[in-house]
């Protein structure tokens, strides 16, 4: 499957257990990873309404296709809303702290791979005000 084929949240799930039975390897040493090490990457709970507590800084690329799926996700519950507005609405309700939501232009889901400039500065300007 590829992402962005996934349109529910039941598709998500089922590619989550896909990618469980993949051989995993670390980057830094190319050892597979131990079974606690899968599950712990693997450990979404969608069922918490625990929020994180820690000053966060949300950044995303505007080409993200997860967050196309969530935005046609958003879109379907009836709310006369702005883009923009729903997908700001929808991240900032797993913070309790949330102090920045940057979205990087022309930038797809790996945003510190494909703009690591711009990621280290938004970065280093969120740890400077913290």
């Amino acid at each position: 499957k590829k992402l962005r084929d996934l349109s529910s949240i039941y598709d998500f799930l089922e590619f989550k257990q896909e990618l469980k039975k993949l051989y995993l390897f670390k980057s830094s040493d190319k050892k597979p990873l131990t079974q606690e090490e899968i599950e712990n990457v693997f450990s979404l709970d969608i069922s918490s309404n625990e929020k994180i507590s820690k000053p966060s800084c949300f950044i995303t690329g505007d080409l993200d296709p997860v967050n196309f799926m969530v935005l046609n996700g958003l879109k379907s519950s009836g709310q006369d809303k702005s883009d923009d507005e729903l997908f700001k609405d929808h991240i900032n309700k797993n913070y309790s702290d949330l102090r920045e939501l940057q979205i990087i232009k022309e930038c797809g889901h790996w945003t510190q791979q494909e703009k690591p400039d711009e990621v280290n500065k938004i970065l280093m300007d969120f740890l400077a005000k913290i």
